[in-house]
């Protein structure tokens, strides 16, 4: 019989590819439940199960919705008496902890995102709160997870851990879907000319992101530029806003959340995919994006900042653009039109893309995962 591994993570299953990812691949030895908060739009898999948890919309009071959550799942992992409690990212780093000692279950922590402090820079309450939770946990884990190599060697570092945590990168699945058959739930993504060029931007819509250059470049480049604009996010009124004032919307089409096994099919209609994140903290200098790889199987070029991790990939297989490598970090209008100038042909690109995509298999990191959570 299977021994069963419960994941934890307070987000939406639907859209938390390496959730999904870790599930899938684990489920070929374990029984493997995860629970989640409901989206409401009754996701599932063959390959795992699946517990939502209904919370109230408070928008105010974000600690109460966490705190529900915490004690929500509580009695179902209690019933489900895992051999391992796997906590996804630092919300429930924690609360995983407890949840282990209460079913006397090994414990794997997750860490998604790099939340330890920068020398030199005050952290605010939130992160100061979450930052202890994770520092008070990783001493009784019974593995740690990171997303990258530069992220594990940081968390060795100033946790003064004994071993550094298993590098398990962003990689995502292959994809299996019908193209045709989802593109055509998409009808507006038909392009009017052949010789048009579309842009993806996927992910939060934030302009800490620095997504409004990209909106700006888009004023002074020709009509066969037009940018998709894939996901949600604190600011997507604003740049709705944006592309009204600024008579966009013939160069900007804001699709905002789809599925995730719609996105392979609708990044596959594009020719350039951005990857941008600002240089102001470790988590997002070291980040741990999968997005490259995402672009990268859907055939694209890629348009990236600066940051170690993607100045590695790009540098090595050149398939892209990197932005910002000035000492400064700064970004300008004229080095985002140059770039799309450049990649605007991904044909020249698509060599190179291949060899990225053999040389980075998420088959790699599953054997990886499955070989150490087995011998737990």
């Amino acid at each position: 019989m299977k021994k069963q591994i419960v994941m934890i993570v307070y987000n939406e299953i639907d859209y938390d590819g390496r959730v999904q990812r870790a599930a899938i691949a684990l489920s070929k030895l374990f029984n493997i439940t995860v629970i989640s908060i409901d989206s409401g739009r009754n996701y599932h898999h063959h390959a795992f199960s699946t517990k939502t948890i209904k919370l109230p919309d408070i928008k105010s009071f974000k600690w109460i919705r966490l705190f529900l959550f915490w004690l929500k799942v509580t009695p179902s992992i209690i019933r489900l008496k895992p051999h391992l409690c796997y906590a996804h990212d630092y919300f429930v780093s924690l609360p995983g902890l407890i949840w282990s000692y209460l079913t006397q279950s090994k414990y794997i922590y997750d860490a998604h995102e790099l939340i330890i402090p920068e020398k030199g820079k005050k952290q605010s309450k939130r992160e100061l709160f979450f930052y202890l939770l994770e520092k008070r946990t990783l001493k009784y884990t019974n593995l740690i997870i990171a997303a990258n190599e530069e992220r594990s060697c940081l968390m060795k570092e100033h946790y003064t851990l004994k071993y550094a945590p298993l590098v398990i990168r962003n990689i995502p699945l292959k994809p299996e879907q019908s193209f045709e058959k989802i593109i055509n739930k998409y009808q507006h993504l038909k392009r009017k000319k052949l010789e048009e060029i579309w842009i993806a931007y996927q992910g939060d819509m934030n302009y800490e992101r620095g997504i409004k250059k990209f909106l700006t470049a888009m004023q002074h480049v020709d009509q066969r530029f037009r940018l998709i604009l894939i996901g949600g996010g604190p600011d997507i009124h604003l740049i709705k806003t944006y592309v009204i004032e600024n008579q966009l919307h013939n160069k900007v089409e804001i699709l905002g959340k789809i599925p995730r096994d719609h996105l392979h099919s609708v990044l596959s209609t594009c020719d350039i995919g951005i990857v941008t994140y600002p240089f102001n903290d470790l988590n997002n200098i070291y980040c741990a994006s999968n997005k490259i790889f995402e672009y990268a199987q859907a055939g694209l070029s890629v348009l990236a900042t600066c940051q170690p991790p993607l100045r590695s990939i790009i540098e090595k297989y050149k398939f892209g653009v990197l932005l910002g490598c000035n000492k400064e970090k700064k970004i300008s209008i004229q080095s985002i039109l140059d770039a799309l100038q450049k990649l605007s042909n991904k044909n020249n690109f698509e060599k190179n893309i291949q060899q990225f995509l053999y040389d980075h298999q998420w088959n790699y990191e599953a054997r990886k995962l499955i070989n150490i959570v087995s011998a737990q």
